[in-house]
């Protein structure tokens, strides 16, 4: 029995860290294209917003690493960075959760709240 649990435990941590590695080697390039809806859109050459900056974090690392909803079109992901630049100035000492943007190929806008509210 521990024999199995070992190789389940092993199998399930290589399934995960597979799962995680398009995060961990994607590279923003390029202009992104999209089609269609919010909820049904299709998303080309997509950027992946950073988990984290000096004043915000993603909210999520399963929903960062293993659902891939933290893609965003490229002049989205620009802005979202310069905002939180911006409010390292103007609002100091702030902090802030992103909430999830679209998987790879399209889906779902993003979210921005300050951290402690909905």
């Amino acid at each position: 029995m521990r024999r199995f649990c070992r190789w389940g435990a092993a199998l399930l941590l290589a399934a995960l860290v597979g799962l995680a590695l398009p995060e961990c080697f994607h590279e923003n390039r390029g202009q992104s294209r999209t089609y269609g809806t919010v909820g049904a859109g299709k998303l080309e050459r997509p950027y992946l917003v950073p988990f984290s900056g000096r004043n915000f974090r993603y909210f999520s690392y399963i929903s960062y690493y293993l659902w891939d909803n933290a893609y965003t079109h490229s002049q989205v992901c620009r802005t979202i960075v310069e905002a939180y630049r911006t409010c390292e100035e103007t609002c100091p000492g702030s902090q802030f959760q992103l909430m999830e943007c679209s998987n790879r190929r399209g889906g779902e806008s993003c979210c921005i709240t300050p951290t402690g509210t909905a």
